[in-house]
């Protein structure tokens, strides 16, 4: 919507509203696997509701920001190049070694990402930003 995406993230706060800060990032079960990819410090986000998984949703508050497209990068459409850039010849992307890189990277101009895996979109940040409790999913 006029150059904005919604996200959306699940938090076990009760609370109008927190900051969501990847330092934190890895302490969740879930979490733990994508630390695995990479341990570069970021926060998850869906882009669609439909896809959140049930171990993230249980118990938890659903929070929403907010974000100016322009601020994030599209992994999928790759418009700098990068993961033709970093990906190594032989191996591709390997865990926190070509993954690391490519965050640091992006980093450096976007406050995000956007990719997709096979179940789900998602939107990674790599700076603290402040989300508002969604009163109804």
């Amino acid at each position: 919507k006029s150059g904005k995406i919604t996200l959306y993230h699940y938090a076990p706060v009760e609370a109008d509203e927190i900051d969501v800060d990847p330092s934190q990032f890895g302490k969740q079960r879930y979490s733990r696997r994508e630390k695995e990819r990479s341990t570069y410090p970021r926060s998850f986000f869906y882009v669609n509701l439909d896809q959140a998984e049930p171990e993230v949703k249980s118990g938890k508050h659903l929070f929403t920001i907010d974000i100016p497209t322009n601020k994030l990068y599209s992994i999928k459409k790759d418009p700098d190049g990068l993961m033709k850039s970093i990906r190594h010849p032989t191996y591709g992307f390997r865990n926190d070694i070509e993954w690391t890189e490519l965050f640091k990277t992006i980093h450096k101009n976007y406050l995000g990402a956007y990719y997709s895996t096979p179940s789900m979109d998602l939107v990674v940040l790599f700076e603290p930003v402040k989300a508002n409790k969604m009163e109804k999913e």
